[in-house]
C-alpha cells in the first residue's frame, strides 16, 4: 500500500462521506415533504391566522429549508474535496456565502414582521 500525502483525502473515504451526505439528503427530503403537505393541511384548515403571520412563518420555512440545502450541497463539495487545501476553501466560501445569506433573511424577516404586526392586531 502506497502512503498518500498528509493532506491527500482517500477516494475511498470520499465516496463513503459522499453516500452518507446523499443518505442524509434523502431522509431530509422525505421530512421536507410530510411538513409541506402539513403545512398545506393546516392552512386549509379553519384556524384563524393573521396573513402577515402565515407570510412570516412561510418564509421562515423557505430560508430553514434553504439554508439546509446549502448545507448538504457544502457537505457534498467537501465530500468530493481532494485535499484538505480544497476542503478549507469551499469551507470559506461557505460560511461567506451564508453570512450573507444570513444577512438578506435577516432584512426580508424584519420587514415582513413589521407588515405582520400591525395587520395582526
Amino acid at each position: 500500500m502506497t502512503k498518500l500525502p498528509a493532506s491527500e483525502i482517500p477516494e475511498q473515504l470520499r465516496n463513503l462521506v459522499q453516500t452518507n451526505v446523499d443518505q442524509a439528503k434523502a431522509a431530509y427530503d422525505k421530512f421536507t415533504d410530510a411538513t409541506e403537505k402539513l403545512a398545506k393541511t393546516l392552512e386549509a384548515s379553519e384556524i384563524p391566522v393573521s396573513p402577515g403571520l402565515a407570510d412570516v412563518n412561510k418564509k421562515i420555512m423557505d430560508f430553514t429549508k434553504a439554508n439546509i440545502d446549502s448545507n448538504f450541497d457544502v457537505a457534498s463539495k467537501l465530500a468530493k474535496a481532494k485535499d484538505v487545501a480544497e476542503a478549507i476553501e469551499i469551507q470559506a466560501a461557505f460560511a461567506q456565502n451564508q453570512m450573507k445569506a444570513f444577512s438578506q433573511q435577516t432584512e426580508e424577516l424584519g420587514a415582513l414582521m413589521q407588515k405582520a404586526v400591525p395587520a395582526a392586531r
